[in-house]
């Protein structure tokens, strides 16, 4: 009779988990002697590797993965690993969701980035005004106009005054953003004009255009010095509206986008930077509206200029949270522990 006897095996991910290990431990070391030696001494150590410009994805993956340990992410199949760290800003959401996790598994980040690889409904492009020249220049070419009136008036002035359509059409649109910036102001009521006569503006520009009826419309020039200064506030709502336009569009940027996304995190650290050291984590946090979709975009499209930032955001965190510690709630589980230890030290 023949007994067939089982034998328990192990993993046969096991060998790739240890090579995906080596693999974040190296790029771990070549970071470190990356930030340590002066620039001559880490070239010189490329060339005794023989990896001249090899070395880069290696240090982009250290660098992504800064806050995970090489056992960590021991499950993840290494060409995973290299993907997300050459698109770190694209899945910058999967990245920071990958801190939360626990237990982090290949099955885990494959699910996280096909969820972010979700199509966007597809949107009629914006007509545009511009075309391309050969030389890599641009023009604008405006639509053909089907309003006969409108074409009247133009011929009329290019006849009468001696001016091109493009110069005409040029001081039209000036004067349209004058008023869209407010350094013009209507004013269509004869009782704000007589007001107006009465109590004439100084140093201000006046020209009335009588409309043919018994209102009339009053063009009053501003003074280009009249600029109200922005409140801090007012710096704030301004940089979270336009965060908050990116998170609603996160799922998919097109290269302008985050170009511009880029832009704007770079003006968000630039002004929390400019706060006194007190008030620059609370700063961040009105701006992101304490939402942790919003810290995970600015922490996922910084710069290489703002990463001592990143690297102190622990510590602004746990300043901030000594007096208001309701801070640490909002935040991912990574920066809360960080901030965390760092008020047990300072408690002792």
């Amino acid at each position: 009779m023949l007994t067939t006897t089982l034998t328990a095996k192990a993993s046969p991910t096991a060998p790739l988990n240890s090579t995906t290990q080596n693999i974040l431990e190296f790029a771990s070391e070549l970071y470190y002697h990356k930030q340590k030696l002066s620039r001559k001494e880490y070239k010189q150590l490329i060339q005794e590797y023989d990896w001249s410009g090899e070395e880069k994805k290696y240090v982009k993956l250290a660098t992504v993965f800064c806050w995970f340990s090489p056992t960590d992410l021991a499950a993840i199949e290494p060409d995973t690993l290299f993907l997300l760290a050459k698109n770190h800003k694209k899945y910058a959401p999967v990245i920071e969701q990958m801190k939360d996790l626990g237990t982090i598994t290949q099955s885990k980040v494959k699910a996280l980035m096909k969820e972010q690889r979700k199509p966007r409904i597809n949107m009629e492009e914006k007509p545009t005004i511009w075309r391309s020249l050969p030389n890599g220049g641009r023009y604008v070419q405006i639509p053909p106009i089907h309003d006969e009136d409108t074409g009247v008036i133009l011929q009329e002035m290019m006849e009468q005054e001696g001016l091109t359509a493009q110069k005409i059409v040029t001081e039209g649109l000036c004067l349209r953003q004058a008023l869209k910036i407010g350094r013009l102001t209507w004013i269509s009521n004869s009782e704000e004009l007589e007001a107006l006569i009465e109590e004439p503006p100084v140093n201000k520009n006046e020209q009335s255009i009588s409309t043919g009826s018994v209102d009339i419309i009053t063009l009053v020039e501003q003074p280009k010095n009249e600029c109200k200064s922005l409140t801090v506030e007012d710096v704030i709502s301004s940089l979270s509206n336009k965060l908050f336009c990116v998170v609603e569009s996160i799922t998919y940027l097109t290269r302008k986008q985050v170009k511009e996304t880029e832009q704007l995190v770079r003006d968000i650290v630039d002004f929390c930077n400019n706060q006194p050291a007190d008030c620059q984590w609370l700063t961040l946090a009105s701006i992101t509206r304490r939402n942790g979709m919003a810290l995970i975009i600015v922490i996922g499209y910084l710069g290489k200029d703002h990463r001592d930032w990143f690297f102190n955001l622990p510590q602004l965190l746990a300043d901030a949270a000594i007096r208001h510690p309701e801070e640490l709630l909002w935040v991912n589980q990574v920066l809360r522990s960080q901030a965390e230890s760092l008020l047990t030290v300072l408690s002792n």
